[in-house]
């Protein structure tokens, strides 16, 4: 009586087990099928907003995708807009610290300079050219330019 009823036992769970195989096979087919018909119609979308396939389109489904590509172009625009501004930014910041480095490197030729002029002349050395002024400076002050060369520091005389 045990060995029938252990028996019974064994073979309804393989029915049942069996069945909840089967089931889930069916669910999962259904679920592929779903996906496949989703991944189709995304890929149409996608043709659609690529400019393929609208032959097939009415109006009402043009003038839509037209709606969502302009949609599109703004956020694209913003973001590049968004980015052009950024870069700038930077820029901005790099043009005035290397407008601060320009300064005090004039600054320091200067100061180089007024020693010179104070110690005696070396013979025969060729004078370093003059700092660049500032762009400040230059639009400032306008000044004759001596395009002669001459040979010795600055501020001694012509040879």
């Amino acid at each position: 009586m045990k060995n029938t009823i252990e028996r019974y036992k064994t073979v309804t769970k393989d029915n049942i087990s069996r069945q909840t195989v089967q089931q889930d096979i069916e669910k999962i087919k259904a679920d592929a099928e779903g996906l496949s018909k989703k991944l189709d119609a995304l890929e149409a979308c996608k043709s659609k907003l690529l400019g393929q396939n609208l032959e097939e389109c009415s109006i009402e489904e043009l003038q839509s995708l037209e709606l969502k590509i302009e949609k599109s172009l703004l956020g694209i625009r913003a973001v590049k807009t968004r980015r052009f501004e950024e870069q700038l930014s930077t820029l901005r910041q790099k043009e005035t610290k290397l407008r601060q480095d320009n300064e005090e490197l004039y600054s320091q030729c200067q100061k180089e300079q007024h020693l010179a002029l104070a110690a005696p002349p070396a013979p025969a050395t060729l004078a370093a050219p003059p700092a660049p002024a500032t762009l400040a400076e230059q639009s400032q002050d306008v000044v004759d330019v001596e395009t002669d060369l001459f040979l010795g520091l600055p501020g001694t005389g012509r040879s």
